[in-house]
């Protein structure tokens, strides 16, 4: 296993990122959840090709997002939240959520890319990647409520406190789930050196609600 999905399997070995039901990390400063430069080449990359594949595809909402995102990177600092949801007790899997986000390009929001990865325990110290596969989403968060209960549907949920205490609405506007071997993940850069061992953290967690 190379790339994101070695990527993501090292945090869940590892217990890296913090254990939530949720993806946004409270943090006390935007610097402590500043992406690194490694991180932003990372969704750079992915970004240009996204941008060809969803051109390819004609999908028009998703080639604007891809392109808004690209555009955010240029004029904002982007984020880099990592969480885990240790569901071996209850469901037998621990998802890893990988979501960078900036805000969107005229204010008021947030755009999230996120990399979310099931993994199942194999054996006393290893862990096996659901499907092969890691789900991508897009989705856009602001503070401002839907203008009727009719917008609340499956496009649009709210999704509790954001980093600052209020509360945030979730609009869902992609996910695909991808094949570790699918091009928008394949050829991305590394996000820790591929031959890096992982340190199993097999304990149990305690399932968390918040």
């Amino acid at each position: 296993m190379a790339g994101l999905a070695h990527y993501l399997k090292v945090c869940a070995l590892e217990k890296r990122g913090k254990h939530s039901i949720g993806d946004i990390v409270s943090a006390e400063s935007d610097d402590a959840l500043a992406a690194s430069p490694q991180d932003v080449a990372f969704v750079k990359a992915y970004l240009r090709n996204a941008i060809v594949r969803h051109a390819d595809e004609e999908a028009e909402a998703d080639l604007k997002f891809a392109l808004a995102f690209a555009l955010g990177l240029k004029t904002n600092t982007m984020q880099t939240h990592l969480t885990r949801d240790y569901q071996v007790i209850e469901t037998g899997s621990h998802y890893v959520k990988l979501m960078f986000r900036t805000h969107t390009p005229h204010g008021g929001g947030f755009n999230n890319i996120k990399f979310c990865a099931r993994f199942r325990p194999h054996g006393d110290a290893d862990l096996l990647l659901h499907n092969d596969s890691v789900r991508i989403s897009y989705t856009c968060d602001t503070t401002a409520p839907p203008p009727s209960s009719a917008d609340c549907g499956r496009h649009m949920i709210r999704s509790g406190r954001g980093c600052d205490g209020h509360t945030v609405y979730r609009h869902d506007l992609f996910y695909r789930e991808a094949a570790v071997t699918d091009p928008l993940l394949s050829n991305l850069p590394d996000l820790i050196d591929a031959n890096y061992a992982a340190k199993a953290d097999m304990a149990v967690e305690a399932c968390c609600i918040a």
